[in-house]
């Protein structure tokens, strides 16, 4: 699946209507995503918008906002299933939990959830499983005792 199936409203909007490229569309977001940002009347060559997107599509979205101040989407990440298909290739490459959270842009431990009991890292044949027969809710008819 493309990423172009995980562009948001937003992202379709600069594309259509400013007349953006999809390449520029996902640049904006990624580097700007989750972030507001005033999109001046019109940038030279050494605006931090021409150097990200170029200055034709820097200038398409200049004509079409002209000095809006617009929410940036986050994009692909912002959609569950890009983040888990990207965490788990991450994973898969061998990439720390840490650099896989800097990387997607969240925490520690939503990649922790994403690739816990899942994860193709070899596992170290002597490691036993700890809680191999935990389980978190008591079975049967047993009742947690309220303090």
């Amino acid at each position: 699946m493309s990423e172009s199936a995980f562009l948001t409203p937003k992202m379709y909007e600069w594309m259509e209507h400013a007349g953006i490229s999809e390449q520029a569309a996902m640049l904006l977001a990624e580097e700007r995503g989750g972030t507001r940002v005033t999109i001046p009347v019109k940038v030279g060559p050494d605006h931090w918008l021409a150097l990200l997107v170029g200055q034709e599509n820097a200038d398409k979205l200049c004509a079409y906002y002209a000095g809006e101040e617009i929410e940036v989407p986050m994009g692909p990440m912002s959609s569950g299933a890009q983040r888990h298909r990207k965490i788990r290739d991450l994973d898969r490459a061998g990439f720390t939990y840490e650099r896989i959270a800097r990387l997607v842009g969240c925490d520690r431990r939503t990649v922790i959830r994403h690739v816990k009991g899942t994860s193709n890292r070899p596992k170290d044949p002597d490691q036993g499983e700890m809680f191999e027969d935990f389980h978190p809710r008591p079975r049967g008819d047993k009742k947690l005792k309220s303090a």
